[in-house]
């Protein structure tokens, strides 16, 4: 945890967050939803990475906010719909905040799906999901997903170089038992 808190990254302290926004072309199924979106954002503190765009490296300090929102394009005739299939008023937001936000947001988020164009093996699939109604029928729902890979990095601090760090399946919920 020393790397998190303490360590400095081109600059900044904390990790670099490097983004790639839908990094599986086919994510969306059978429906493109690219025309009813009028962008995706990724945010940690006051930085942002947006799509459409150009992929950013991204500087999450302890206790920044994290963030992915999702824009619906002004005029499509569908409806944004939450998870918890609730109108979205054309935003959904996904979002944690205090000290350990940037943890609890990819531990929340987590997508089981194979990233096959990942170049990274430390490379986290995360995955919002959502639904789209495409008619007035409250039974004519279709679930989306969307994709983003973010690749931690963090300093060495044996080497003082920048590499990508291993985030763990999950994390311990109790102090070890003593004695032993």
């Amino acid at each position: 945890m020393t790397v998190i808190v303490e360590g400095v990254v081109g600059g900044q302290p904390g990790l670099s967050i490097e983004t790639v926004f839908e990094p599986l072309n086919n994510s969306q199924g059978a429906w493109d939803i690219s025309a009813h979106v009028s962008k995706k954002m990724f945010r940690v503190g006051d930085e942002q990475s947006e799509f459409p765009g150009i992929d950013q490296t991204l500087h999450w300090a302890f206790n920044d906010k994290t963030a992915y929102e999702l824009h619906w394009a002004a005029g499509s005739p569908y409806e944004l719909l939450d998870q918890n299939r609730k109108p979205a008023k054309s935003k959904l937001v996904f979002e944690k905040q205090g000290y350990w936000s940037l943890l609890e947001f990819v531990q929340a988020n987590r997508s089981t799906k194979i990233d096959s164009g990942s170049l990274s093996s430390e490379s986290i699939l995360l995955e919002f999901n959502a639904f789209v109604q495409q008619s007035s029928s409250p039974n004519d729902l279709l679930p989306i997903a969307l994709l983003l890979r973010i690749t931690l990095m963090g300093l060495d601090p044996a080497t003082q170089e920048v590499k990508a760090l291993k985030f763990p399946e999950r994390f311990p919920t109790a102090a070890p038992a003593g004695g032993e």
